[in-house]
């Protein structure tokens, strides 16, 4: 960012800086719930006290705890003390935050929109820097990499969250600095006002007399490697926060409060504040109406056409049914369990992954990635959850042309792990088993078992034994919200401005529907900035493409965003009411029975919620009523039904990915004799964040609920110290490495590195591969655009294949072809989330749209050779590729003027190595080559087997939108049974290699977008 650092953005090209220094068959459907309240109740999940012994061994902080010179980490031994023996010593990890846990984590030098942060980090160092703070995972309970260096790291947060400067006034806008300057005095104001009305987070470490200053001495529980970081209370460091009450008591009286805040600010963003415009508050009857508008429904209910009505309601289910009033329908167990979550990780300090899949409406399509509903809930709820010591990841994996099916057929390979599922793929993903693969491999799996919001559960909670009732929920839609009176229709030009800012133009009343179609969007394709501009030919769109009109505008995806915001919110009052009750009843740290998610409770006399492992076995090992029962699941799948009873994983090149590089089919892909590899040669034109559109800015007088979810008491960071660093533990290094074992890693001699300093060293180019070669010009090229001319570029040649050659029927070797094309393709971190840097390549027209779906995929035919892959970790026995049979003949420009099937380099390569993009409306071509001309051969571990075109088409039939299969490897019929925990098996590395053959050559052509193994 402003010139600072070298945008990397491909597989190949990363570079590393080293300074010299609606229900089935039904329209009305039945929830019945406990719980009869108009509105959500903060109640605790129990109501009596419950008697527990302690064991008799406690922990006790013996040593003192020494700060490292980073003020990251400090060691401390902790003393195990047993009734009746001598202390015996064990080493124990503490680690210490360099800022309190519950303060303000964003801002100070880590902004590098302003000059005090800009002029003093380097991008790529910091994320360099990060990597060490990527929290290890525990490999013992399934868990699944989800985060990155840059989610981590973070730089767009602390740009938007700052609270002290106005992301506004940044001097990466190409203004004048007496303009930024008003920009920034505005803010300070106007964040001082909100302070003065709304209030703002205060909290401070009540112990600090003990502890010192912002409690930064306090002793910190370790929960590395405890599954689940299901800790027994028990085992809590003396001292730490989790055991000190008047810690606790602050903490959630302040909590309750910020929770309090943004709810409010919510409401009367859309017009129903609590008071009125003379400051007085409304009447109860109003503020009756108002709690109905804003609820929850999670009482009885049943749907009709969608729409939840009441459960007494005999009247025929009509398109014209008035919904009940409310924000959204969910089953009472979902949002008790959403709460539980949410307590688990503010005892736990602990990541919270909200995950939305769908189609290119959910994706945001028309609009600017920022103003997508995820992330738009984000916006607003990442400093919520940083207050309360927790990170927030929210994902929009959506994907326009397509739905889920492509990313759960990997289970959170690609999504990453969830707390929260959210489903919105109506348009795309009819089918019942579409919905049902959905459920079960977010159940299955990855570490955690999300709650879904979802209204499309098929038979789940039969199939585990009544336990997961964790779904059956959805937003109400807008259209409804006019009906319940939550929202006001647009009259006219005069009246639209007497409107709340949020819902103008949303509806308009008939005869004036071209009002609201013009300013229905409000997307920006580039703002110029002072660092970098896309160069003077390149024709800028004025807006985001794909206003379709099944694509909603910004407005309609904020709604949605605060809604699902609302929910979480009320589920953080519940957790913090469950919290005080658990602290009343049975003291601090807080009982088991009361937090723990993953596994069993003891000693308990109540009903709790039932655990991820319960529900997970209960899942497998489900026996049907009769042989001829098989799930929605099993039906759509029904060449390989066992991939609904197995937790799956996958590689692909389709986007997003919540590991991009590590989840590319190419960390997986084996070299050809001369290094080659597949390669994707565009890069970002700039990295970092975004500035934001000055047009979205909310106008004087409005309510700006961001600003109101960032305020605290808090005085700015002191730039000569750091600001609040990562909000987690720093991960164990050994339980890292055992984290890695088994499982593909990126293969170093793929890189690029940029030296530094400027001195050149000898140049060996005439060796290496003409893509690399490719790849390093583009590169140098960007460093002469960011004034880094005098650095040079090493390629790194491959490496010997140290491996066991395949031989085939023949006895020929199989080794890697050098005729597959890398086709498609998006550069940028696209993993999306709100840190995705996404397309922005040089000669993009709309740099700043941001979004992160694509897709790419490895492109062969006939004259390609072999595809070889290394598939790691296999345990059940499956391996499934999607192909896509319906790319255009001789579209492989790879194999231009080549004449036979290639294992060598000895054929001229063509010039043109980009490929050509997917062609989403082609889906339904068939393959163009001769029906007894054509032979798919594939090798299992040097086992060859061909499929001839009959067998081959035969799979070619689709399971979802886009979505045709083709098994690899499954397990026989009498090792089809999936132990109760696949996560014991112990798994292998198996060789999986393609090829096709038809005398047809470069007309035969095939991509590979994505590899499932379990």
């Amino acid at each position: 960012n402003g010139g600072s650092r070298t945008p990397s953005c491909s597989f190949e090209e990363m570079v590393s800086l080293t300074n010299s220094g609606s229900s089935e068959g039904s329209n009305s459907t039945d929830y019945t719930s406990r719980r009869s309240t108009a509105s959500i109740q903060s109640v605790p999940l129990q109501s009596s006290p419950i008697d527990k012994k302690f064991t008799e061994s406690t922990l006790s902080l013996k040593s003192s705890f020494a700060m490292l010179v980073s003020g990251l980490a400090i060691l401390s031994l902790v003393f195990v003390r047993s009734a009746g023996s001598t202390s015996r010593t064990i080493e124990h990890f503490a680690i210490a935050r360099p800022f309190p846990t519950h303060g303000s984590s964003f801002g100070g030098k880590l902004n590098l929109g302003h000059a005090e942060g800009h002029n003093r980090s380097s991008t790529d160092s910091l994320i360099e820097k990060h990597k060490q703070y990527v929290p290890a995972h525990n490999t013992n309970t399934g868990a699944v990499r989800s985060l990155s260096s840059q989610n981590v790291l973070n730089l767009r947060g602390h740009y938007i969250h700052d609270e002290h400067r106005s992301p506004y006034a940044s001097h990466l806008y190409d203004a004048p600095e007496e303009v930024l300057q008003s920009i920034q005095d505005s803010y300070v104001k106007k964040m001082d006002r909100v302070r003065k009305e709304w209030g703002a987070w205060s909290f401070v470490d009540p112990g600090e007399d003990i502890y010192g200053p912002k409690g930064r001495d306090r002793p910190v529980t370790d929960f590395t490697g405890i599954p689940y970081k299901d800790l027994d209370r028990d085992q809590f460091v003396e001292g730490s926060w989790q055991t000190d009450e008047a810690y606790v008591t602050e903490f959630i009286s302040e909590a309750k409060k910020l929770v309090n805040r943004v709810r409010e600010a919510i409401y009367a963003e859309y017009g129903h504040p609590a008071k009125k415009k003379d400051g007085t508050p409304i009447s109860d009857e109003d503020l009756e109406k108002r709690e109905q508008m804003f609820r929850l429904i999670t009482d009885e209910f049943k749907l009709c056409r969608g729409k939840p009505v009441a459960i007494d309601d005999d009247s025929a289910c009509k398109k014209s049914a008035v919904p009940l009033p409310g924000i959204g329908y969910w089953r009472k167990e979902a949002f008790e369990e959403l709460s539980r979550k949410l307590l688990h990780a503010m005892i736990t300090s602990d990541e919270f992954y909200v995950v939305l899949g769908g189609h290119s409406s959910a994706a945001g399509h028309g609009n600017n990635f920022m103003q997508s509903k995820m992330m738009q809930f984000h916006l607003i709820m990442e400093p919520v959850f940083d207050r309360l010591g927790m990170r927030l990841v929210s994902r929009n994996m959506a994907q326009g042309g397509v739905g889920t099916l492509g990313s759960v057929m990997a289970g959170a390979d690609i999504y990453g792990e969830s707390d929260l599922m959210i489903w919105d793929s109506e348009m795309t993903e009819r089918d019942a088993g579409a919905h049902d693969l959905f459920n079960r491999q977010a159940i299955l799996s990855g570490e955690r078992v999300p709650v879904l919001l979802m209204p499309k559960m098929n038979d789940l909670e039969k199939r585990t034994d009544m336990l997961y009732a964790w779904g059956d929920g959805d937003t109400i839609s807008p259209r409804s919200d006019f009906e319940t009176g939550l929202l006001e229709k647009t009259k006219d030009a005069e009246h639209v401005e007497t409107l709340p800012y949020a819902i103008r133009y949303m509806s308009c009343e008939t005869g004036n529907g071209n009002l609201c179609k013009d300013n229905e969007y409000n997307s920006e394709c580039w703002v110029r900035r002072s660092d970098y501009n896309p160069p003077k030919d390149t024709k800028i769109e004025k807006y985001v493409g794909g206003r379709a009109s099944w694509h909603p505008g910004h407005r309609v995806h904020q709604l949605i965003g605060r809604k699902w915001s609302l929910i979480v919110l009320y589920a953080l009052e519940a957790a913090l009411d469950t919290w005080n009750f658990g602290m009343q009843e049975k003291g601090l740290p807080l009982a088991n029975e009361y937090w723990h998610v993953g596994t069993e409770v003891l000693d308990t006399q109540y009903k709790i919620p039932p655990t991820y492992e319960e529900i997970r076995q209960k899942l497998r090992s489900y026996v049907p009523d009769n042989d001829g029962e098989v799930s929605k699941c099993e039906k759509l799948l029904h060449n390989f039904p066992i991939v609904c009873k197995v937790a799956m994983h996958g590689y692909t090149e389709w986007t997003p990915r919540a590991l991009p590089e590590e989840r590319s089919l190419r960390a997986i892909l084996k070299r050809g004799p001369s290094g080659y590899l597949p390669m994707f040669s565009g890069v970002n034109a700039y990295n970092g964040f975004d500035i934001l559109p000055p047009k979205w800015q909310i106008p004087e007088g409005e309510i700006d609920v961001h600003a109101i979810a960032i305020a605290t008491t808090l005085p700015p960071p002191d730039d000569n110290n750091d600001p609040a660093g990562p909000m987690d533990y720093r991960a164990d290094p050994s339980s890292e490495v055992e984290a890695k074992k088994g499982e593909s890693e990126i293969d170093e001699q793929r890189l690029l590195t940029v030296s530094l300093p400027s001195a050149k060293s000898e140049s060996h180019n005439d060796d290496i591969s003409e893509e690399q070669q490719l790849a390093m010009r583009r590169l140098g090229e960007k460093l002469v655009h960011f004034g880094m001319e005098g650095h040079h570029l090493v390629p790194l040649r491959p490496a010997q294949q140290n491996r066991r050659l395949l031989t085939d029927e023949e006895s020929q070797e199989i080794i890697p072809g050098e005729g597959w094309l890398y086709s498609g393709g998006r550069c940028g971190f696209c993993d999306g989330s709100f840190q995705s840097e996404c397309q922005r390549s040089f000669d993009s027209t709309c740099p700043m749209k941001g979004h992160s779906d694509g897709r790419s995929g490895l492109l062969g035919d006939a004259l390609s050779g072999w595809l070889v892959f290394e598939v790691p970790n296999v345990k059940e026995g499956i391996i499934i590729l999607r192909l896509e049979v319906w790319k255009d003949p001789n579209s492989n420009t790879r194999t231009e003027g080549w004449t036979k099937g290639n294992t060598s380099v000895e054929d001229e390569r063509p010039e043109n190595i980009n490929g050509l993009a997917d062609n989403a409306n082609a889906e339904g071509r068939r393959l163009f080559i001769p029906e007894n001309d054509f032979y798919f051969d594939y090798a299992i571990n040097g086992d060859i087997k061909t499929m001839d075109y009959s067998e081959f088409i035969s799979y070619k039939e689709k399971v979802g939108k886009n979505m045709s299969l083709w098994p690899i490897m499954l397990p026989s019929e009498e090792k089809e049974q999936v132990s109760s925990n696949n996560k014991e098996k112990k798994g292998e590395t198996v060789e999986v290699a393609i090829r096709l053959r038809s005398s047809a050559g470069r007309q035969a052509t095939v991509a590979v977008s994505h590899l499932y193994y379990a």
